[in-house]
């Protein structure tokens, strides 16, 4: 998660991100950008398995997804939620393990980006997979 986040800095210019897991009943959030750790996406994206993804040049649109403190909302210029999902078949949970959520862009958000992070969330889904699954096996013992 942190090297996703920090080639999304690097690379592409992403002043706040954050990567927020399912894992059992709690989240795990790894973030880069924000000056506060109050963090969070709201419940009931993951109980809808919000599969699609949802961007915005609007940040008023950021109070259905998550919850930020008012100091980093106000540095925020975009919403871009990704879903990282697992396409595999004969899951038995839910397809959608977490989010890649981006809030603030260096620059205006352009439609290359989505396709970009797009690419990103899809291309880290199995080893999201893999981290999740060892962390229950773990927790199990």
């Amino acid at each position: 998660m942190e090297i996703t986040l920090k080639t999304l800095a690097v690379g592409y210019k992403v002043k706040q991100a954050a990567i927020v897991l399912k894992d059992y009943d709690d989240f795990l959030v790894k973030s880069i950008g924000y000056k506060s750790s109050e963090l969070s996406i709201k419940p009931h994206i993951f109980s809808e398995s919000y599969d699609e993804v949802f961007y915005s040049q609007n940040t008023g649109s950021m109070e259905d997804f998550i919850n930020i403190s008012i100091e980093d909302a106000i540095e925020s210029n975009c919403m871009i939620l990704l879903p990282i999902k697992s396409d595999y078949i004969g899951m038995e949970d839910d397809s959608v393990l977490g989010y890649l959520v981006i809030t603030k862009l260096d620059g205006i958000m352009e439609e290359s980006h989505i396709v970009i992070f797009e690419t990103l969330a899809s291309s880290i889904t199995p080893v999201i997979k893999q981290f999740l699954e060892l962390r229950r096996f773990k927790i199990k013992d």
